[in-house]
């Protein structure tokens, strides 16, 4: 992902339809520099606006680092989600009058780029960086992890299934606990792929996704993963149903891949040129897509809207309901 900011005038999206009969198709409309692109879906209908950023509030106390080991179902949504961007951004989709304040990163860290987000028990957020700190926006403050010398940089987070604690995942398939029990991670490990993101089981344990499309698992059911043919587009995420029975698995040109989970669809037909970076689930079972452009595609994803505003100043790294 390019560090470049991604520049769009207006990006929109909706879903109509009651939710009580379902969602019936998905409507994006982005606004970029050379008028609206629509895309119609047949499996939900989508109307999306990206919010303003907030205005940056002074970083929280320097987390204190946690010693690796010692130890997502995240709070009840309602429908609503948050983009997060690279800079610690965050914008508040589907409840513009309950808007999140984001984090200022200290100038100088090159390393305290935002890689991902986890949902604490409060409803509020934490943001995981490169070089294992944690930043919280209405969350508890419960610090990071120094890593171990040589060791690869953080590339995703979880919160524990009580919400009061998260893992962070480094890039070896290594788990760093906080706040809740350590299951087992994937270093060291024979494994050649890349370890791209973490989910939380019912269990609180956690499944471990590659870009091969493989699943490990620690403390949760072992529900099989990925099958991806010679030269297709390598798995970018994973996402825990809310109530972390299954998850979902996402490819970079957005095909889903469905476990202990509903399948709503994906972009597998759609021909989009759209490199998706994150998925997040909905509360109705369904989940949401997302490009670094701040497009957000919606399947099975409940009703919403809210007015058209600015486009996101920094790559968006992750979509988290809230």
């Amino acid at each position: 992902m390019t560090a470049d900011a991604i520049r769009v005038r207006r990006a929109r999206v909706a879903i109509y339809g009651p939710v009580a009969t379902g969602v019936f198709g998905v409507l994006l409309l982005v606004a970029g520099a050379v008028g609206f692109t629509r895309i119609q879906f047949d499996d939900a209908t989508t109307h999306v606006d990206s919010a303003a950023p907030p205005a940056s509030v002074p970083a929280p106390a320097s987390p204190q680092p946690a010693d690796p080991g010692s130890a997502s179902i995240s709070a009840p949504t309602q429908g609503r989600f948050l983009l997060v961007g690279a800079d610690a951004a965050l914008y508040a989709i589907g409840d513009l009058s309950n808007p999140r304040a984001g984090v200022s990163i200290p100038a100088g860290s090159p390393g305290r780029r935002i890689v991902g987000a986890a949902v604490a028990a409060t409803g509020g957020t934490w943001l995981a960086t490169a070089d294992g700190h944690v930043y919280a926006s209405n969350a508890p403050n419960l610090g990071g992890v120094t890593l171990p010398r040589g060791a690869p940089a953080i590339v995703g987070i979880a919160s524990a299934a009580d919400g009061h604690g998260y893992r962070l995942l480094g890039g070896d398939g290594r788990v760093y606990s906080i706040g809740a029990p350590g299951r087992g991670s994937l270093a060291p490990s024979k494994r050649t792929a890349r370890v791209v993101g973490i989910a939380t089981s019912v269990t609180d344990g956690y499944w471990i996704a590659l870009a091969d499309g493989s699943v490990a698992y620690f403390g949760a059911p072992s529900l099989g993963g990925m099958h991806l043919k010679a030269g297709a587009a390598p798995v970018i995420a994973i996402s825990a149903t809310l109530d972390g029975t299954g998850y979902w698995l996402t490819t970079a040109d957005g095909h889903v891949h469905a476990a202990g989970a509903p399948f709503r669809g994906d972009l597998a037909t759609k021909h989009t040129r759209d490199r998706i970076v994150a998925i997040a689930p909905s509360a109705m079972d369904g989940y949401w897509l997302t490009n670094a452009a701040g497009r957000v595609y919606a399947f099975g994803a409940p009703t919403f809207d809210t007015p058209a505003s600015t486009a996101p100043g920094s790559p968006i790294v992750a979509i988290v309901p809230y």
